[in-house]
C-alpha cells in the first residue's frame, strides 16, 4: 500500500509550477528500491514547510489516512 497526501494551498506552488514534481522525486528516490519493510516521509516545499506525507507498507492494504 502506498498513500500520499499533498497539500498544495501555499505560494510555494504558484511560485514554481515544478515544485510538486520536485517532490514526488524526492519521494521516488527514497522509494527508487522499494523496502520490505514500511517506510514514511514528509513532504517539504521549497522554504522548508511540512506541506505532505507519504506512507509505503507491504504488509497493509490500507491505512485509513497520512495528514496526521
Amino acid at each position: 500500500m502506498f498513500k500520499l497526501y499533498v497539500d498544495t494551498d501555499n505560494a510555494s506552488f504558484v511560485d514554481d509550477p515544478g515544485e510538486l514534481a520536485r517532490m514526488l522525486r524526492e519521494a521516488a528516490g527514497t522509494l527508487s528500491v522499494l523496502p520490505d519493510r514500511m517506510v514514511s516521509g514528509r513532504m517539504r516545499d521549497a522554504c522548508g514547510h511540512v506541506v505532505g506525507r507519504w506512507l509505503y507498507d507491504p504488509e497493509v492494504e490500507h491505512v485509513s489516512d497520512v495528514q496526521q
